[in-house]
């Protein structure tokens, strides 16, 4: 598994995100069952920047929780030869 953790957001409280996110994002793989090794983005931004990717791509103008993009619509993406690419959220 191999997680990209990028945080664009300026809120104090996400300083140690972290150490939150990577236990949701190991129990979300075990919910789902994902066996294969795989790759993920976890992006923190501000609820300015949310609702202007929801407008830019998705036609929605409002800020939203969570906004996610999938490394390729319908057939898995493969990163090397083993490296599941799941997309970015």
């Amino acid at each position: 598994m191999e997680i990209l953790f990028i945080n664009q957001s300026q809120e104090p409280s996400w300083r140690n995100y972290r150490r939150y996110l990577m236990p949701i994002a190991l129990k979300t793989a075990q919910t789902l069952d994902i066996k294969a090794d795989f790759g993920l983005s976890l992006i923190l931004v501000d609820e300015a920047e949310i609702h202007q990717m929801n407008r830019d791509y998705r036609g929605v103008d409002r800020a939203t929780d969570v906004i996610s993009f999938a490394a390729e619509e319908g057939e898995q993406a493969k990163i090397g030869s083993d490296l599941r690419e799941l997309g970015d959220i």
